[in-house]
């Protein structure tokens, strides 16, 4: 038996430190995170959110399952990424260079 993910990741970055990382790396979505859509609504692990503004942005995430992170996204946008992580459904993408 799997154990529960955490709700959190094991080194928390701030709002801050998440939104420079995720411009710069992009982001994945946990294997563990189910993601779909329709027209109006984003549903994650059974939650149903209103796509609001970047739609296109969360689109791609959920059939792609990554994506880079553009400066343009709307900040409610960085601010949901930012929620998914702190709840473990996403992380930063490592980057290597």
């Amino acid at each position: 038996m799997r154990e529960p993910r955490p709700k959190s990741p094991p080194e928390p970055l701030t709002r801050a430190q998440f939104g420079k990382r995720a411009i710069v790396d992009g982001v994945r979505l946990d294997p563990g995170t189910l993601c779909s859509y329709d027209d109006e609504r984003l549903f994650v692990n059974g939650e149903g959110f209103n796509l609001l503004g970047d739609a296109s942005f969360w689109h791609a995430l959920a059939d792609q399952r990554e994506s880079a992170v553009a400066t343009s996204l709307a900040k409610e946008t960085v601010d949901a990424l930012y929620d998914w992580y702190d709840e473990g459904w996403l992380h930063v993408r490592h980057n290597h260079r």
